[in-house]
């Protein structure tokens, strides 16, 4: 092996290992988005075609995380977010006459992400990989109108469930300035479940396997 050989594996191996180096530091961020839920709904005997359906629509989320870069392209921070569904749907009784439910499922979640960011030389663009664990606090309630949208025909009111909660994504960073970075991201967050109350005859409305597609922009902030 010549010196010139040496001299281009040196330059390979030395750009290898600053192509995620980074400013070690703390930071803060900021994200706001769409949030798509996923579930199956059950009922309080176990069956899931007894009772009102109850489904989902798509909802947003939002979210505040702060964290500590080591500068070698690991990050681990702490991030809180809040996501929102709306729900209802519609039944039919012996007679066919309509009964229609309304409410809402929310969830809170507090994660411990482990984050890995990508360098592309020459560019602003840093793609990354993140992975969470932590604990969700699901909300849901729900109100069955009887024929003529008569309220309180079934009345589901509010419980909270904590439930372990994990989570996978990707995302992609432009770095407005040293400090300053506008972020894209896609990540999916296993919720746990989530029940409403019993309602007088002590039936339940269940979401088992809830979860959450979500799209949001932020902005992540070095200090």
């Amino acid at each position: 092996m010549n010196k010139t050989q040496l001299i281009l594996i040196s330059a390979i191996v030395a750009g290898a290992q600053t192509a995620n180096a980074e400013e070690p530091g703390w930071y803060g961020s900021l994200n706001l988005g769409i949030a798509i839920p996923d579930g199956s709904l059950i009922h309080g005997d176990g069956n899931a075609d007894r009772g009102p359906d109850y489904d989902l629509d798509n909802g947003g989320v939002a979210g505040l995380g702060a964290g500590y870069a080591f500068g070698n392209g690991l990050r681990l921070e702490e991030e809180l977010r809040y996501r929102a569904f709306d729900a209802g749907g519609t039944s039919y009784g012996a007679f066919g006459e309509p009964f229609s439910t309304d409410g809402t499922v929310t969830s809170t979640t507090l994660m411990t992400n482990l984050v890995y960011d990508f360098t592309l030389q020459g560019s602003q663009l840093r793609p990354y990989l993140k992975g969470g664990i932590g604990a969700a606090w699901n909300e849901a309630e729900a109100d069955v109108r009887g024929p003529g949208g008569f309220p309180g025909w079934g009345v589901y009111s509010a419980s909270t469930d904590t439930s372990f909660a994990w989570s996978l994504g990707a995302g992609l960073a432009y770095a407005i300035n040293e400090q300053l970075s506008l972020t894209a991201e896609y990540q999916y967050l296993d919720l746990g479940s989530a029940d409403t109350d019993g309602d007088i005859n002590g039936q339940r409305m269940r979401f088992d396997d809830l979860a959450s597609h979500e799209m949001t922009l932020g902005l992540r902030y070095a200090f």
